[in-house]
């Protein structure tokens, strides 16, 4: 059992597996990863001065950081997966439908014009796939929203944000994609476990006759 909630369920096991090799600097992109999944997966918002407890813009703020620090360790996981992280693909028809029917709308919405400004040749095919309905594959979304919020592009105004239940997509969205990266990283370590067991060094039976 994972002592602590907020680090990827298959901790302990890479953890207990890994113990003669601790030092190993093959793996700092996992102790990477973990520290970054941690901080996500624990965030909860931030205090600020000077802003009103009952307006949202703090709240619709965190969850923007949210979204900010989860794709962080996304694309630390990428890099101990050995893959770009265009090249992750995490299917949520619950997720998509919420995004698209409360946040994209008709695709004259503020989030939708937002958005659309900060495609890019790589991104707009997958997102018009995503807003028509072919595709339920909610990274694009993830990636745009990451792009536009740490580039100066994206604020809880500009995106329509105020309102709780718009703000409750976006967290959605933030702990699906946790929960992808936790059976990902679930996986790599079973095959992780399994090479390494694959690659050790049998010691040969003491000759019982000497």
């Amino acid at each position: 059992m994972n002592p602590n909630p907020h680090l990827p369920e298959s901790w302990p096991s890479f953890e207990d597996h890994l113990k003669p090799d601790v030092r190993d600097e093959s793996y700092q992109s996992v102790f990477d990863f973990q520290a970054r999944y941690r901080f996500a997966k624990s965030f909860q918002g931030v205090n600020v001065e000077g802003y009103s407890p009952s307006g949202s813009t703090v709240d619709d703020y965190s969850a923007l950081l949210k979204i900010f620090f989860v794709y962080a360790a996304m694309e630390q996981l990428c890099k101990v997966l050995k893959k770009q992280p265009v090249a992750v693909s995490i299917i949520s028809p619950t997720v998509a439908k919420r995004v698209r029917k409360e946040l994209y709308g008709n695709g004259n919405t503020r989030f939708a014009e937002s958005l659309r400004k900060c495609e890019t040749n790589g991104s707009r095919k997958s997102l018009e796939a995503f807003w028509n309905g072919t595709s339920d594959d909610i990274r694009p979304i993830l990636t745009t929203l990451r792009n536009g919020f740490a580039h100066g592009d994206f604020t809880p105004a500009g995106l329509a944000l105020r309102s709780t239940g718009r703000r409750e997509i976006l967290l959605d969205l933030a702990d699906t994609v946790l929960a992808y990266m936790n059976e990902s990283f679930t996986e790599w370590v079973v095959e992780e476990i399994a090479r390494r067991d694959s690659h050790r060094v049998v010691e040969p039976s003491e000759d019982v006759n000497r």
